[in-house]
């Protein structure tokens, strides 16, 4: 009895002690929520960070970029992941991603190299760093891990072989371009073998391999004959060979076959004038009389002629002969009557161009290309007073047209009278038409260094970002517009940035090396901007007088002020009459 008591007591103890552990885990459990759940509250988007599964946010984080597209809430949940948990390398490659579509380079091969960190040997990963460093300009760096990824990889190499030789060739290392090119069965590529051969084709080129870039364009004749370009390159090859027959033979199934295709008939007016002078004579017989070609395409065809008639007395009589019965034949043909005249005009100097223009404009009237061409070759002939006469009769003719205020914009400029220049070239501006002979280049540039010289800052740089917008490389157009940012003190960075640009297209230059160095200046870098400086006065034929004194001032700032009087004082002989100098001699 006392036994069985003692039992019943002991397990109503256990089931009493268990009753309150259970019923207490249960509060300690509804308060640990509780208390959770007032820090989320608390602590908004750090409390949730410390909640959430990190799996599941980066599958949130990949359902937004997939299927929502929304990138930036993408970017900021991959973000989350990885500072959760930093060594997620699935994490760092989509970030490595999203970044390379933002183009932002840095930032994508930085998570590149964090996901590498961690899956060295993940070839997805491996080939997003080759394309990231193809798109940042380190193409050695490309190179070797696609080549890397082609040699190890256990699937078809050839795609990453292609990628390899591209960046080989983009390298210069033509050699391992060709290598990791022969690695590739092309004939296998389908529709991709024929550009293929032909980017192998070039890179031989570039290794000036002519037997083997005969041979492949031999081949590419053979899987697209249809393809001129490719008869071209195999005849050239055949020259370089001293294969005359070949060349023939290439050159006349070419034409037979594409006998409007500018190239192919270039090539075979070269040819044939080289080796088969009858036939040269019959194409332009034919070409007088053919309804095949445009009035254009007829006057192109002459060009080839024009590169070899100083050297080529064949060339020379059918361009005497042939050429002026194209341009005034009848019908007449315009563009042969603008190449006759710049032809007559190299041999007998340009008032015989001029004559033969006017001729032309008695034909056509108004005309502007031909009313273009007269007023150059006026404009370059000296004449002002028959320039101002042809302008005045451009007007009349063509009333509503860029083409003579454009003229007499520079007529007024070089009488001094730059209001009136101005005046003509937003005329010229205005009456501007797309594709017109005048470029909006010409006007734009043309009154930026107008306004520049009224020292109407805002207006000139106006115009120099519309010039640089239609030709972002013009050197003389980024030489004055950095030189005027220089002279303002401002963006110095920029236009030093521009004014390299001029000068690596012209080193030799002296303005464009005056401005180089006075920008230096500006900057306070005074022993490199005397290098460009003393360089430019070399290169100067007749002495600068702004030169000099730009080399005064920079002498002045290293301290030797004898060397800075005495180049201040030579700008003044040269006939430099400015205030500020006068003050710095004083």
């Amino acid at each position: 009895m006392y036994m069985q008591a003692v039992k019943h007591s002991s397990v109503s103890s256990i089931f009493q002690k268990l009753k309150i552990s259970v019923i207490a885990f249960s509060v300690f459990t509804i308060c640990t929520l509780l208390c959770n759940n007032l820090n989320v509250r608390a602590q908004g988007k750090d409390g949730l960070n410390r909640l959430t599964n990190v799996d599941s946010l980066y599958t949130q984080a990949q359902v937004t970029l997939t299927v929502g597209g929304d990138i930036p809430k993408a970017l900021a949940l991959f973000n989350r992941v990885v500072a959760l948990q930093p060594h997620n390398a699935s994490a760092h490659g989509q970030l490595s991603q999203i970044y390379q579509h933002q183009g932002n380079y840095t930032r994508a091969l930085e998570e590149i190299h964090l996901a590498l960190a961690d899956d060295a040997n993940n070839e997805d990963y491996r080939s997003q760093l080759g394309v990231l460093q193809a798109q940042t300009g380190d193409y050695p760096g490309a190179a070797k891990v696609f080549q890397s990824l082609a040699d190890s990889t256990k699937d078809d190499p050839a795609g990453y072989y292609l990628k390899a030789a591209w960046a080989y060739n983009m390298a210069k290392d033509y050699q391992k371009a060709i290598a990791a090119l022969n690695k590739v069965n092309i004939d296998a590529l389908g529709e991709q073998r024929e550009p293929v051969l032909m980017d192998k084709l070039k890179i031989y080129a570039h290794l000036e391999n002519v037997d083997s870039v005969l041979g492949l364009a031999r081949k590419l004749i053979k899987l697209n004959p249809e393809n001129p370009s490719y008869y071209v390159i195999a005849a050239f090859s055949e020259e370089e060979k001293k294969n005359p027959q070949a060349v023939i033979a290439l050159m006349d199934t070419a034409v037979a076959r594409f006998p409007d295709n500018p190239k192919v008939l270039q090539q075979a007016i070269l040819a044939y004038d080289k080796y088969e002078p009858r036939k040269l004579e019959g194409f332009y017989d034919n070409l007088l009389a053919s309804e095949t070609y445009s009035d254009q395409q007829k006057a192109i065809l002459f060009y080839p002629l024009v590169d070899i008639r100083k050297k080529d007395t064949l060339a020379e009589s059918i361009l005497e002969e042939k050429l002026p019965k194209l341009a005034f034949g009848t019908p007449p043909n315009k563009y042969a009557i603008m190449l006759y005249s710049g032809v007559a005009a190299d041999k007998d100097g340009l008032s015989k161009g001029i004559e033969i223009l006017r001729k032309g404009i008695a034909l056509y009237g108004n005309d502007d290309y031909l009313w273009n061409e007269l007023l150059n070759f006026t404009q370059k002939a000296g004449s002002k007073d028959s320039l101002q006469k042809y302008v005045d009769q451009a007007k009349m003719a063509l009333p509503q047209n860029a083409i003579p205020y454009f003229y007499q914009a520079s007529i007024d400029y070089d009488k001094g009278d730059l209001n009136a220049c101005i005046g003509n070239l937003r005329s010229a501006d205005r009456y501007n038409e797309k594709d017109s002979v005048v470029q909006d280049f010409n006007i734009y540039a043309f009154l930026a260094e107008v306004y520049q010289e009224q020292k109407i800052v805002d207006s000139a740089e106006i115009y120099f970002k519309k010039a640089i917008a239609i030709y972002p490389d013009a050197p003389m157009v980024l030489n004055n517009y950095s030189y005027l940012l220089a002279e303002q003190g401002r963006g110095l960075d920029s236009a030093l940035a521009m004014s390299a640009k001029s000068l690596a297209a012209a080193p030799e230059e002296a303005t464009f090396l005056d401005t180089y160095g006075w920008i230096l200046y500006k900057q306070k870098r005074y022993a490199e901007a005397k290098t460009y400086i003393e360089k430019a006065i070399k290169n100067t034929e007749q002495p600068d007088a702004a030169i000099y004194e730009h080399l005064g001032d920079i002498e002045n700032a290293l301290g030797n002020r004898r060397q800075a009087r005495k180049n201040w004082k030579k700008s003044k002989s040269l006939g430099n009459t400015s205030e500020k100098l006068e003050e710095k001699l004083r």
